[in-house]
């Protein structure tokens, strides 16, 4: 197998030399660099929205909060949570949402990735990054009294009947250490 010509990287830049068996002027005339962009070509990527899901933990017990007013799933229960605001790593938006949801404040050493979910509901699709909690300084309260209803929790073995249908099934997940699962396909 012949090698391949010797590349240099450039801040951004590639340059492609041809092997030294071509004549000087050749080389020269063929030396070329293209930005990696455009080497790699522009083409639209399929995009899916995420959102974060922090489960805090207490022992064998999650809290759970219900949802109100908001024109989705008003009335079950389900983990602190919401969609990234993009430009924020998603540790850090689970971080923000518990923060605003629940009166918490997490340090981002106290987070563990505990499930990834692939989710289809009403026809869109997106991923459910859900992060366990072990620690955080606050009492959990209700943030945003337009939004949630109540407060409470609950064994992560035993959760209620009222809980947002995705959310229990990762919830079980967790319990199983199970990293992925989709829902709604």
């Amino acid at each position: 197998m012949a090698p391949h010509p010797p590349r240099s990287h450039e801040r951004g830049v590639l340059r492609f030399r041809l092997p030294p068996a071509f004549p000087e002027s050749f080389r020269r005339s063929t030396l070329f660099s293209r930005r990696v962009e455009g080497f790699m070509g522009k083409r639209e990527r399929f995009r899916l929205s995420v959102s974060v899901f922090a489960v805090l933990r207490r022992e064998d017990q999650v809290l759970l909060i219900r949802r109100a007013n908001t024109g989705w799933l008003d009335g079950l229960f389900s983990v602190p949570a919401g969609a990234m605001d993009g430009d924020e790593p998603a540790a850090l938006a689970v971080i923000r949402e518990a923060s605003e949801e629940a009166s918490v404040s997490i340090d981002p050493d106290n987070i563990r990735l505990a499930h990834t979910l692939h989710c289809r509901t009403e026809g869109d699709e997106w991923l459910g990054l859900f992060f366990e909690v072990f620690a955080w300084d606050g009492t959990p309260k209700i943030g945003e009294p337009d939004k949630h209803s109540d407060l409470t929790w609950a064994p992560i073995s035993a959760l209620p009947n009222d809980l947002v249908p995705y959310v229990r099934q990762a919830l079980t997940c967790i319990s199983s250490d199970i990293a992925y699962s989709a829902y709604g396909w």
